[in-house]
């Protein structure tokens, strides 16, 4: 479903890291793996400790570690120098381990324990599968505690770092029912992207929606040296695979006099993701075509346009940008006046107006609530519970009324949901209705929450549900039946009974259902729909 990250190996001294930091703020999608190779410092591939500082000082968004030879494997084993090393890769978003790729150095055990201590230690995995390391992956992926698959990632690379592209691409691999994250390398560059893109998506989505990443060292390169302009293209191509749900900064759009005012903000931390403003000089766009197809790329990738209009301007090409803004998804700011597009736009959902640029820049999306949807959802129950728990209204479980499970699906919203297997982005409404509930029976009150509902009348209909359901079990008491509580004890259910007659004596709406309105007002902009693991 979506191509969450494009890695882009073998940066070295020759590469400045500035560049590398210019072209992640065009392309969200980049990851920059950096060789940690001891034995061959400073040579091509292997940028030296010098520059490794240098490049982790930017505090790049995507960064990988790959880890190669024996010497650091050797020092991760050795009890006076693992801390040390450990540290230091701690520093990377991900660590990637080339342990055994060519020749058999290590032991099974010895891989074994290096996979564990640095797993222990809260770093992000990238395992490299192939021939000769599948078994060892697997044992080890068998022991590891399931809450902590979310860090181990598989690279299917069977060339061995060789550059040698499959005949046939992998599908993604699950422990169980739980999806792991992977990656595909080998022989992949800007010459064959066009062709194996769409062959690595069918792969990875055979049996599932599910994001995966794409991995390339020989391919950007040219005489043994590391290929900027191969970099980007590679990187253009694949943030133009209209499939890519990564957004990240602010596209801005405005007469190129104005350049120099978002070349500021991006000096002052603002993340942009509009690269003319660096090309707004008289002849500095020599290809207008490719200029083009790169800012319609860049508006479809970005959070959101601010569109910046001062007194007596007749903007042009930056109200085809809005205008290809709004048809990407991306919401835009207005700053200024600009009445013809206020007239017509005004009241789309994500058209915003703001006194400022500043105000532009933070002001909450209006419809915040947005749900990017990195897996398919098996069922609106799925939803429910991450809603919940997103919104700290509580966890979710099926709906019980004093030990009377109810298999019945909750259906709210569900078209707002499962329509997402068209539509890779579907709107929340507004607000939902908590159902909450008292539990009575026990040595004290317990108020919890049931489900939530799009609408006041669905979660009022689901609570006349719920009190004819404890009228029935109530009757079922009555008559010696006990099929379907899970209570341990007879004198548990009685009691129960006892304190569920009192209650409707004294007129308090049984057991106490009610229903609360809460608005999703969330300052982010999107959150992603995981699909809960076991454990």
């Amino acid at each position: 479903m979506s191509l969450e990250l494009v890695s882009l190996t073998g940066a070295d001294d020759l590469v400045s890291p500035e560049t590398l930091a210019a072209l992640s703020g065009r392309y969200p999608l980049a990851e920059w793996a950096i060789l940690v190779f001891p034995e061959k410092e400073g040579t091509p591939r292997n940028p030296s400790r010098q520059w490794r500082e240098k490049f982790l000082s930017l505090d790049l968004p995507h960064t990988a570690a790959h880890l190669c030879g024996t010497q650091i494997f050797r020092e991760l084993l050795a009890p006076d120098t693992a801390q040390a090393r450990i540290d230091e890769l701690s520093r990377y978003s991900r660590i990637q381990l080339n342990i055994n790729a060519r020749r058999p150095d290590f032991t099974e055990e010895e891989v074994l324990a290096i996979y564990r201590k640095l797993l222990d230690a809260g770093l992000h995995l990238i395992l490299q599968h192939h021939d000769g390391s599948w078994r060892v992956i697997q044992k080890f992926i068998a022991d590891a505690a399931p809450e902590s698959l979310s860090r181990i990632a598989l690279l299917y690379d069977a060339s061995k770092g060789t550059g040698q592209r499959p005949e046939f691409w992998p599908p993604m691999s699950t422990v169980g029912s739980v999806p792991l994250f992977c990656g595909y390398a080998g022989g992949l560059g800007p010459d064959v992207l066009d062709e194996e893109l769409p062959r690595i998506r069918e792969a990875a989505t055979a049996w599932r929606d599910l994001p995966f990443w794409i991995d390339m060292e020989s391919g950007v390169r040219t005489n043994n040296e590391f290929d900027l302009s191969k970099a980007e293209a590679v990187l253009r191509i694949a943030s133009r695979d209209g499939r890519s749900l990564v957004r990240g900064g602010i596209y801005f759009a405005s007469k190129v006099i104005h350049a120099h005012r978002w070349q500021a903000l991006r000096a002052s931390g603002v993340t942009t993701a509009s690269s003319w403003i660096d090309e707004a000089g008289e002849g500095q766009t020599a290809d207008y075509a490719e200029l083009s197809e790169r800012c319609l790329n860049e508006i479809a990738q970005s959070e959101r346009l601010v569109l910046f209009c001062q007194p007596g301007e007749i903007l042009k090409g930056a109200l085809l940008e809005a205008g290809a803004a709004l048809m990407a998804g991306t919401p835009v700011f207005l700053v200024g006046e600009c009445e013809s597009l206020s007239r017509v736009f005004r009241k789309h959902a994500l058209w915003h107006e703001c006194a400022s640029v500043e105000d532009a820049v933070a002001a909450p999306v209006r419809n915040p609530l947005e749900v990017s949807v990195r897996h398919r959802l098996d069922s609106c129950e799925d939803a429910l519970r991450t809603l919940a728990i997103y919104l700290g209204v509580g966890g979710y479980n099926a709906p019980t009324v004093d030990g009377v499970v109810f298999a019945e699906k909750i259906r709210w919203g569900v078209d707002h949901v499962l329509s997402v297997e068209k539509q890779r982005k579907a709107a929340m409404p507004a607000s939902i209705f908590v159902v909450t509930g008292t539990r009575y029976g026990y040595k004290e009150d317990t108020t919890w929450t049931l489900a939530s509902w799009p609408t006041k009348e669905a979660a009022e209909a689901h609570v006349s549900f719920l009190e004819a359901k404890l009228q029935e079990a109530a009757d079922q008491v009555a008559e010696g039946c006990t099929t379907g509580l899970d209570y341990p004890d007879r004198e548990k259910i009685e009691e129960l009974m006892v304190e569920h007659d009192k209650q409707l004596e004294l007129g308090t709406n049984g057991a106490g259902w009610s229903v609360e309105e809460v608005p999703l007002r969330v300052d982010v902009k999107s959150f992603v729909i995981m699909e809960q693991s076991a454990g």
